[in-house]
């Protein structure tokens, strides 16, 4: 992907909104309207759009590559435990976490916020809440950086099969972590989400799948939500003191954050039947991309989409998804990234970019190399 895919978004968005690719055999939609409705009909599948992530590897049976009724019934357990009171209760969990972290950071001129601040906070959370011994945890982190190739559909055949290796290698630990006794953390939910599994009929492997689909979709995107929303914020200084001025707006900041510069600008679905969008026929089966970074900059739903505008609203933003398959974790992105950020801003009154920022290539996550920043 460019670094700046925005200005590819807003052509095909303008000139072609329903477009086939012809040499990836595949749908790109841009439109928010478009989008919603692919992401919201039930007539579309999630578990036919999950082929093309994998080139003929196949997944197994998930909340994410699911349909009904095998999607509800794998969810709900999952989604008590991350329900947006449940994760509420945990935010002294959090910030404990973000206060951890945040000191070592003092007394460096030059940080990089996303190797020395996200992506430890992203590790350490997600050991946290799934009780991974502290022994145990540089091993994760690792493991969860590697696995998270998975996400990626740009992904090379060298990281894909190290991504799968390292899924196995986590999966097997987890099987372990649930065979041994442990303290639990403030955060902990293992045992919980154990215990609404075993309610809700869920085999063994079915527990073990939905610990690993946490950690490979939550480690780097949450990761780069917060090095993405900090680096946004980092580029515009009238908004940066905006905040700064009114920490109270940070409810409404992570909101138009996510919609500004999302983690998982892409989506795959699949009609089950011959469908028509845009004055285009979709074929059964056929796969399609709904592009939610390019639906979030739609200036039909979004004035000035181009803007960040921390005090947006109303924000529709799409950065989470939408209907069914609505983003699990998004109750507890959203706190890790409120409580980041005022850490963050809090501490280093004078925080300013050190350098020129690379993205990327990979189109899921959308993230930077290194989030370079001078303290002072």
């Amino acid at each position: 992907m460019p670094d700046d895919p925005f200005a590819w978004y807003r052509r095909l968005r303008e000139n072609d909104p329903v477009h086939y690719h012809a040499s990836a055999g595949m749908w790109f939609l841009t439109r928010y309207e478009d989008v919603q409705l692919v992401l919201q009909g039930r007539s579309f599948s999630a578990a036919l759009g999950q082929r093309l992530r994998r080139r003929g590897t196949p997944l197994p049976l998930s909340m994410l590559n699911s349909d009904p009724p095998d999607h509800a019934r794998l969810r709900a357990p999952a989604a008590k435990v991350f329900a947006a009171r449940a994760v509420e209760r945990r935010r002294d969990g959090v910030r404990a976490v973000v206060d951890a972290i945040v000191p070592e950071l003092d007394d460096r001129d030059e940080l990089d916020l996303l190797g020395q601040f996200a992506r430890p906070l992203s590790s350490r959370v997600l050991a946290e809440l799934l009780d991974v011994p502290v022994d145990e945890r540089e091993r994760f982190e690792r493991l969860a950086d590697e696995a998270s190739a998975n996400l990626d559909p740009l992904a090379g055949p060298d990281a894909l099969a190290a991504a799968l290796a390292a899924a196995e290698a986590l999966r097997a630990a987890f099987a372990t972590y649930l065979e041994t006794p442990r303290s639990r953390s403030e955060l902990g939910i293992l045992d919980a989400l154990g215990e609404e599994c075993t309610r809700a009929g869920l085999a063994r492997d079915e527990l073990l799948t939905m610990l690993n689909l946490l950690v490979i979709g939550g480690y780097e995107p949450l990761a780069n939500l917060v090095a993405n929303a900090l680096a946004a914020l980092l580029a515009d200084p009238e908004q940066l003191r905006v905040l700064r001025s009114d920490p109270s707006l940070i409810g409404s900041a992570v909101e138009e954050l996510l919609r500004y510069e999302a983690p998982v600008p892409v989506a795959a679905r699949a009609p089950r039947e011959k469908v028509a969008i845009g004055g285009k026929d979709i074929g059964a089966a056929e796969p399609v991309v709904v592009f939610l970074a390019a639906a979030n900059h739609d200036p039909s739903v979004f004035a000035h989409p181009e803007r960040l505008d921390l005090r947006r609203r109303p924000n529709p933003h799409l950065a989470f998804g939408a209907g069914a398959h609505f983003c699990l974790g998004a109750p507890l992105a959203r706190l890790v990234c409120r409580e980041a950020i005022l850490a963050i801003l809090d501490r280093f009154p004078n925080l300013s970019v050190a350098g020129a920022l690379e993205w990327r290539p990979s189109l899921v996550p959308r993230g930077l190399r290194a989030l370079p920043v001078r303290t002072g």
